[in-house]
């Protein structure tokens, strides 16, 4: 099982590429967090609503798919903007 350990304290102290590799590691846990924040949403709340609406299987489900996407994109930004609050330390 692979271990990733962050310390932002110690930012200005590492390599370009080590640097990088801290940033890229933030950005996937944004991604990552982004999604499973998505998921639950799309499935409960998003599904539920537009059901009750009356809105056809293809249209809950493109619902559904967007409100993961959506919340995944969301999460990619925040990753990336605290990644590049890491890079601006130096």
């Amino acid at each position: 099982m692979a271990r990733t350990s962050l310390h932002l304290d110690r930012v200005s102290q590492q390599a370009p590429a080590e640097l990088a590799h801290k940033q890229l590691e933030v950005e996937k846990i944004g991604v990552i967090a982004g999604f499973l924040v998505g998921l639950p949403l799309a499935v409960g709340h998003v599904q539920e609503l537009l059901a009750s609406q009356g809105a056809s299987d293809w249209l809950v489900g493109l619902g559904m798919v967007l409100t993961v996407a959506a919340s995944t994109s969301i999460g990619l930004r925040i990753g990336a903007a605290i990644a590049s609050r890491m890079g601006d330390k130096r």
